[in-house]
């Protein structure tokens, strides 16, 4: 067997972009590279690919990708199927096998898939042939995505599920206090079509990647959850935290919208507590852009609502809130009556955080009205 080893990155953009007679975007040639892992014969017939279907395009004499959404072509996956078929018997097993972990896999969980006892042999054999490489101990990466998928796809789908079983149950049971395997569970779970589980494994991804302020991943991963949750006190939670994480990072607009809607779904659900808290975080929000009335009345109807719950934790929240809107507007008395409110509250819910913001807001107050005493 003859097989074209890849170039190294400037060799592989120079190739690229005389195919193409032009400059090349850095973002393009990414994509090329983690695609075809600069194999020229992968990455010569991913661009005519490309051109064919008009997936890039040149602007400024240079090419970019036109969509993200690209498909493998025909001729290239076959290129990887034949590859496939030709390894020996063992290596071939055992590549479809590491395929169903993924792009990235793991040894131990390799192991347990594998019937073969030999597979450190097999492993060193698909590094000198360059099916994959080593990146840990216990890790190891596909050098050609294409090559995974095309793996992947060579398989029936009822082996598949079974297979992804396996692996989460094998995930679950020696990595479950491990978060780098918190996604690798949720995508076995979900693959071997078990929603519970899934839906477990989303709860440790989710408060994860949260926790960590992997943002962009953790609403992926609540998006996922609401897909599949039919608890509602559960997914008006998930469009809380959206509502959070959105805030966080600046989209104010998309948190109000998520925060919305889990109002929305706490109210035809006749949930009281949820919607109080709700509003008392878009109150919050609202008292932040200075829509100083709006927060007024959305946070006069959390408080109606918590005061029947006698719920002091989102009692001192909305307090806080309001004393602070209260303040923007001038009305320093109410704003002082409505923190001393707050500080109450928040003694009731030994909530020290609260508390210390309504002393702080209350020191504001003081200060603006020159009584230091």
């Amino acid at each position: 067997e003859i097989f074209i080893g890849p170039l190294i990155h400037d060799d592989a953009e120079r190739l690229a972009s005389n195919i193409l007679g032009a400059d090349i975007d850095p973002e393009l040639m990414d994509f090329f590279e983690a695609k075809t892992g600069n194999n020229p014969l992968f990455l010569k017939e991913l661009i005519s690919h490309l051109i064919k279907e008009r997936q890039i395009v040149k602007k400024e004499e240079t090419f970019w990708l036109a969509s993200e959404n690209i498909d493998i072509p025909i001729s290239l996956s076959s290129l990887m199927v034949t590859r496939i078929d030709s390894l020996p018997k063992d290596l071939k097993e055992l590549t479809l096998d590491a395929a169903i972990i993924g792009l990235e896999f793991n040894i131990n969980i390799l192991q347990k898939l594998s019937k073969d006892k030999k597979i450190q042999e097999l492993i060193n054999k698909g590094i000198e042939i360059r099916i994959w490489q080593k990146l840990s101990a216990d890790e190891y990466s596909f050098r050609q995505p294409f090559l995974q998928e095309a793996a992947y796809e060579m398989q029936f789908e009822s082996d598949l599920k079974k297979q992804h079983k396996a692996i989460a149950e094998f995930i679950k049971k020696n990595y479950s206090e491990n978060p780098r395997y918190y996604a690798d569970l949720v995508y076995h779970f979900e693959k071997a079509d078990i929603p519970d589980e899934t839906i477990q494994a989303l709860h440790l991804a989710i408060d994860y990647t949260k926790n960590s302020f992997k943002n962009q991943k953790a609403l992926e991963f609540i998006d996922k959850y609401l897909q599949l949750s039919e608890n509602e006190k559960e997914k008006i939670k998930m469009y809380y935290m959206k509502g959070e994480i959105f805030n966080l990072i600046g989209e104010v607009q998309n948190a109000i919208d998520s925060l919305t809607f889990g109002l929305g779904v706490s109210t035809i659900a006749e949930l009281q507590s949820e919607q109080s808290s709700i509003l008392a975080k878009l109150g919050d929000i609202f008292q932040k852009q200075g829509k100083s009335e709006k927060a007024l009345s959305v946070l006069d109807q959390s408080i109606s609502q918590a005061t029947l719950d006698n719920n002091n934790d989102i009692l001192a929240e909305a307090h806080v809130s309001k004393g602070r809107a209260l303040w923007s507007i001038g009305k320093y008395a109410a704003a002082l009556e409505t923190l001393e409110k707050a500080v109450e509250h928040s003694k009731q819910a030994k909530n020290r955080e609260m508390e210390a913001l309504a002393y702080y807001y209350n020191g504001i107050v003081y200060r603006d009205t020159n009584r230091y005493d």
